[in-house]
C-alpha cells in the first residue's frame, strides 16, 4: 500500500506545537540572578518570549540557544538574537555580543548584535 502525503494544512498545523518540542537548547536560567529591568533604557531580561501572534518566533535551536536564523544559513551566527534554555529567556547576550555583526557605528558601539531599529522588530510584531 502506498502512502500519502500528509495535507499541507496539516504540516503547517503542526508547526506552532513543534517550537514548545525543543531539543536542548541551554540550562534553564535561573531568573532570582538577573535583575528583571536595569532602568528606563534597557530591556527586561529573565523574561520568557511569549508565545503569542504579537511575538517572532525562533526558528532553531543550536550552540544552545534559541535563535532566529536571519540568513537563513540553519545555524546561530553572531548577529542573530538568541534566547536561553527550554522557556527561551532573554538575557542580556540576547542582543549584546562581544564582537557584534552590527551594521551601523551606533549599533557596535554599545556591542548590539543588530542596528537598533532592525534589532527590536526580531522579536516585536510592531
Amino acid at each position: 500500500m502506498q502512502r500519502m502525503p500528509l495535507p499541507l494544512i496539516v504540516v503547517l498545523a503542526c508547526l506552532p506545537m513543534l517550537a514548545h518540542a525543543a531539543p536542548d537548547c541551554g540550562m534553564e536560567n535561573n531568573t532570582a540572578t538577573y535583575a528583571h529591568g536595569l532602568g528606563p533604557n534597557h530591556h527586561p531580561i529573565a523574561r520568557p518570549l511569549p508565545y503569542s501572534a504579537e511575538f517572532n518566533q525562533p526558528v532553531a535551536c543550536g550552540d544552545g540557544a534559541w535563535y532566529f536564523d536571519l540568513n537563513h544559513n540553519g545555524r546561530p551566527d553572531p548577529g542573530e538574537p538568541k534566547l536561553y534554555g527550554p522557556q527561551r529567556v532573554i538575557a542580556c547576550s540576547s542582543c549584546h555580543a562581544d564582537s557584534p555583526d552590527a551594521k551601523t557605528e551606533t549599533a557596535s558601539s554599545v556591542f548590539l548584535r543588530q542596528d537598533p531599529a532592525v534589532l527590536c522588530l526580531i522579536c516585536h510584531k510592531l
